[in-house]
């Protein structure tokens, strides 16, 4: 299981570059252009608490990164020991991430954001059966969800700045982990906006895939915890494969759904394009209302 030390970093390079790029540009257009299309994909950032945490979690993830060992990483000293000019604005945009995320957070919970906040009514999800491809999209799920948790656990006994780095991973495989298993179960009208990508099959491909080489490229670091390394390896490829297969059947087809544990072709599944559809005409309206 121990993979070649150039290959574990080129799908950590990979799967981590393509994980900022892509959602870092989606909370880029929701907070500069929120009445684009694309943030029907990312219903959770036209959200003052959805915003809040992804900022705030941001933040810890990319400060970490900047440091030559994580575990001696620190936030006091930054910005003195970075490399560089591209280094020093990685540091000073993290730590205005973390600043923006907890003023968010703070001005949810006083109450003063609340006339900008868009209700979730999530309603009940129409339950779909699991065919073989969907339980192997079942265990890749739970494979986060306990990856996440073994990030949680390392979170509480590190120092701050490598418990920055291990509490943000925690909180994107939990959240990750949760949605796609629901998603792979129900056709949930909450799952479908606030991650609407999760019902597309490019999305959802893209999705299984970066996860997959994230886990994948961190086994070599669980050496000294086995369970966790067969936990994390077997996960990434099941997370992998299900990707794959999501990737495939989006280029040879058109977008579709399962049901009853036949992949039936379809435009989109209808929660996620009612669901993202009254995110984004309510975040418009709201928008036009204020200008």
């Amino acid at each position: 299981m121990d993979l070649d030390d150039n290959v574990r970093k080129n799908m950590f390079k990979c799967s981590n570059g393509l994980f900022l790029i892509f959602f870092n540009l989606a909370a880029a257009f929701a907070s500069l252009a929120p009445d684009l299309r694309l943030t029907a994909y990312f219903g959770y950032l036209v959200t003052v608490s959805g915003k809040a945490l992804h900022f705030l979690l941001m933040g810890f993830y990319i400060y970490p990164l900047t440091c030559k060992s994580r575990s001696k990483c620190d936030p006091f000293r930054a910005f003195d020991k970075a490399d560089g000019v591209f280094d020093k604005l990685l540091v000073v945009g993290s730590f205005t991430s973390i600043i923006l995320g907890i003023m968010l957070l703070v001005l949810r919970c006083t109450g003063l954001s609340s006339h900008r906040s868009i209700g979730l009514q999530g309603g009940g999800g129409v339950s779909v059966a699991l065919d073989g491809f969907g339980l192997a999209a079942v265990v890749a799920s739970i494979g986060m969800i306990v990856y996440g948790i073994v990030h949680l656990d390392k979170c509480m006994n590190a120092k701050l700045g490598k418990a920055m780095f291990e509490c943000a991973v925690a909180g994107f495989t939990l959240t990750g982990g949760i949605a796609s298993l629901l998603s792979s179960v129900q056709m949930s009208p909450t799952v479908a906006m606030l991650f609407g990508f999760l019902y597309h099959p490019l999305g959802r491909g893209l999705f299984y895939m970066l996860i997959g080489f994230y886990m994948c490229s961190q086994t070599s670091y669980e050496n000294d915890h086995k369970t966790h390394q067969t936990v994390s390896f077997v996960c990434s490829i099941a997370s992998m494969v299900v990707g794959s297969v999501y990737l495939v059947m989006y280029c040879f087809g058109n977008s579709y759904m399962r049901t009853g544990g036949v992949v039936t072709y379809a435009t989109q599944p209808a929660p996620a394009v009612q669901m993202r559809t009254q995110v984004v005409h309510s975040y418009q309206t709201r928008v036009v209302s204020y200008r």
